[in-house]
């Protein structure tokens, strides 16, 4: 019991923090400070020139978007253009067909 005693009253080693000198870790915290920043610089970096790759793919996107929809068109209408030739020219045979016999 007096070992536990002569423990507690036992004062704490001085930390220094009462010195007027005491410039404790400032130069380490400004180095971590100095990293998060440029980490934040990076980042900002990365979404800007993501946002304009990004932008750009769009409209190329667009672009090619459009010409496939027009080709699409394009194809579509010849598709009923050569349909109506092809029902045009199996009625002209029908009625050659209808006349021979």
């Amino acid at each position: 019991c007096l070992l536990a005693q002569a423990h507690y009253n036992k004062p704490s080693p001085d930390a220094g923090f009462k010195d007027a000198d005491y410039k404790g870790g400032k130069d380490s915290t400004k180095a971590l400070v100095k990293m998060m920043e440029m980490v934040q610089e990076d980042m900002a970096s990365e979404i800007k020139s993501g946002q304009k790759e990004d932008a750009k793919n769009q409209a190329l996107y667009e672009k090619d978007f459009t010409a496939l929809k027009e080709l699409l068109e394009t194809q579509e209408t010849k598709e009923i253009s050569l349909n109506k030739q092809l029902a045009e020219l199996q009625g002209e045979i029908q009625s050659m067909t209808d006349t021979s016999s």
